[in-house]
């Protein structure tokens, strides 16, 4: 969430779902920096993961011509 913002990017976008951090804390293991959203033809954009269910991360600037309209 949400499923729409500003043109110009900077949302902060909310993923909710499961095992976005599967590995319990004291490994050696960590795939927090490994998370990104994936916005189309606009890029990824890294996520940061807030815990197991969910992580977040920031819209890209719409700079496609015309302008994407879906999410």
């Amino acid at each position: 969430m949400p499923d729409f913002g500003p043109l110009k990017g900077g949302s902060q976008i909310i993923l909710k779902g499961s095992n976005f951090k599967p590995f319990e804390t004291g490994h050696d293991i960590d795939n927090s920096n490994d998370t990104f959203c994936i916005f189309g033809p606009l890029g990824k954009k890294p996520a940061k993961v807030y815990s197991s269910t969910e992580a977040r991360c920031m819209s890209p600037p719409n700079n496609v011509n015309p302008p994407l309209t879906s999410v």
